[in-house]
């Protein structure tokens, strides 16, 4: 279980280090109206006043620590529910893949979701900073942590969990397609890749309305969709997509690669 930790751990590092500016970029866009933030360049130019690392590392350290976390904890419990919380699913076929991905994501995230909200809240401090105006210092963890606490208590450092229920069938397709792939000789980076796209794009309405309430944009996912599906369409719900598949997709395929390269090392 701890070589698991460890490896889950590492293997989210890693990929988080190199992908966060467009992580930044993601969060940004998905906190903001079109109207706002004016598109992919005008983002980019936004943030990019702040400099490397005050703009698009904002909320970096977070991040590494919530994704290593989160993946420190999922994969060993993956590999648990595999091996012994499963004996009635077949553990190689697709609704026993889907199971265990699926429970083992909810554990990660329930584990990890107040490190992504301070994440969260970091990284869209530049919206409320005017366009024209150089970017303001982000807010820092105690002042966050504060902030939460006296706007919704312990409550607040799980907002948007209960959109996690229904964003984490991310993982429940994503587990069976990587292997699969792998099962068909496809490289674990190749096959990292390909299911992460497939199951993204699926489930990634989800993830804008999550990061609204975890950004304090609101309580209730029912207002949050409604208003963005009246303003914007079903646009609204991709808000930063594009972001987000260069940053996840190839994040994806670093932590699938890292984390199998333990394995054989171990």
């Amino acid at each position: 279980m701890t070589d698991k930790t460890t490896q889950g751990f590492v293997a989210g590092i890693s990929s988080t280090i190199l992908t966060h500016p467009l992580d930044t970029l993601k969060t940004y866009q998905q906190v903001t109206s079109r109207s706002f933030n004016r598109g992919i360049f005008n983002s980019i130019k936004t943030i990019s006043q702040q400099g490397i690392i005050k703009g698009f590392y904002r909320g970096g350290l977070i991040n590494c620590l919530s994704t290593g976390t989160f993946y420190g904890s999922f994969f060993p419990m993956y590999d648990v529910l595999k091996k012994q919380v499963n004996p009635y699913i077949d553990q190689n076929s697709l609704h026993g893949r889907f199971w265990c991905g699926y429970l083992a994501g909810l554990w990660g995230s329930l584990v990890s979701n107040p490190l992504y909200v301070l994440k969260i809240r970091q990284q869209s401090s530049v919206s409320t900073a005017p366009l024209t105006t150089p970017l303001t210092v982000p807010p820092t963890v105690p002042n966050l942590v504060k902030r939460i606490y006296l706007e919704r208590g312990m409550k607040g450092f799980w907002s948007g969990y209960n959109l996690t229920i229904f964003r984490n069938l991310e993982l429940g397709l994503q587990l069976p397609l990587y292997e699969t792939l792998k099962s068909h000789d496809i490289s674990p980076v190749h096959a990292g890749f390909i299911a992460k796209l497939i199951s993204s794009s699926i489930t990634y309405p989800f993830d804008t309305c999550r990061t609204l309430i975890r950004n304090g944009n609101g309580d209730s996912s029912f207002n949050i969709s409604s208003h963005l599906l009246k303003t914007e369409g079903i646009r609204g719900f991709y808000r930063g997509y594009l972001f987000y598949a260069f940053r996840s997709v190839p994040a994806s395929a670093i932590t699938f690669g890292v984390y199998e390269l333990f394995q054989r090392r171990c």
